[in-house]
């Protein structure tokens, strides 16, 4: 998978474990963002990312 810039993936290898974590880790960063934009206090946002690499 390569960033090319905000909102901006392409994935090189569907099969990749590499590729899979690093779509994974790049959906949940979206994710948080989206939450924090909607004013989503940060303590909840650092649960889940917390919680997250603890999986």
């Amino acid at each position: 998978m390569r960033l090319l810039g905000p909102g901006k993936v392409i994935a090189a290898s569907h099969g990749s474990g590499r590729d899979r974590l690093a779509r994974y880790v790049v959906s949940l960063s979206y994710g948080i963002a989206v939450q924090a934009a909607s004013g989503v206090d940060r303590d909840d946002l650092q649960q889940v990312a917390d919680t997250t690499l603890l999986n």
